[in-house]
């Protein structure tokens, strides 16, 4: 991690269209890219037909007639998503990266994607701060809404509502690297992109982990630790202490169990804090 991240995004967004894109299908970024010449193929000659684009591009004429009368490839759609939403060219400190890693950071402390339609869920209890959540959202451009708030047998959930609502789950997984379904056996993978952000960006994702996982334990010579207990593995738990180390210093009180994270009273200043995201300015 170094300070000259501040000013790019953690990768160029050519990479990450072809992430965004690898989400749908082994295939889906190659069907963009067959898009792609397909549509400028058709800007260079307007007065041919799919017969003869076909022929040019050796690609089944079907698909060229759809895609020169409107369709689209969802890989592209996704595409058209991120660029129009500004999560392509978003960098550290801005308001859609902050949004980006906040919601990273929820879906990994307390919500999820759902395996089948790559839309988030945030799981919000009495305690949690659900305007950062609403706010999370409204900083990538698409809207939310509360769900399960009058039905006790379920939790009480945050999720995106409206257009994209599905490519912001694929976003957050294919480029941030945010997990699909059970997280109980992930590694250490969802927490590689932390590694190319500045100082600034991890604090606040370190403090939204907290505030949802953390529960104060109160100790008997006075003070408190918080507990950050999850069923995940040791691998993941050690890889994610190294992330608060990161923050707070080396020679802070981060411990790895073998069933939690246990942060000393001396982090507890910088790490139990909930976050504020910044203005758009």
């Amino acid at each position: 991690m170094t300070d000259d991240s501040a000013d790019r995004p953690p990768f160029p967004p050519s990479e990450s269209k072809r992430r965004l894109a690898r989400t749908y299908a082994d295939s889906g970024w190659e069907g963009v890219r067959e898009y792609d010449a397909a549509m400028r193929w058709h800007a260079a000659h307007p007065q041919q037909g799919s017969y003869v684009a076909s022929r040019a591009l050796d690609l089944p004429r079907g698909r060229l007639r759809a895609w020169f009368d409107g369709a689209k490839p969802e890989a592209v759609r996704a595409i058209d998503t991120a660029e129009s939403r500004g999560w392509l060219d978003a960098t550290p400190g801005d308001l859609t990266f902050e949004g980006l890693s906040v919601l990273h950071a929820w879906i990994l402390a307390g919500g999820s994607i759902a395996q089948d339609t790559f839309v988030p869920s945030l799981a919000v209890g009495p305690a949690d701060p659900g305007g950062l959540a609403r706010d999370a959202f409204a900083a990538t451009g698409i809207r939310s809404q509360r769900v399960n708030e009058s039905t006790a047998e379920r939790a009480t959930e945050i999720r995106p509502d409206g257009p994209g609502r599905s490519h912001l789950g694929r976003f957050l997984h294919g480029v941030l690297g945010a997990p699909v379904g059970d997280k109980t056996q992930v590694g250490v993978e969802p927490l590689a992109y932390l590694a190319s952000v500045p100082k600034m960006t991890l604090l606040r994702w370190c403090q939204t982990y907290v505030t949802l996982r953390g529960s104060a334990v109160e100790l008997a010579q006075g003070g408190r630790t918080v507990r950050l207990g999850e069923r995940r593995s040791r691998e993941y738990r050690r890889a994610l202490a190294d992330r608060f180390r990161a923050v707070v210093g080396d020679d802070a009180h981060v411990t790895v169990t073998d069933y939690a994270t246990v942060l000393g009273a001396d982090t507890l200043g910088m790490l139990d804090v909930v976050p504020a995201l910044p203005s758009d300015d």
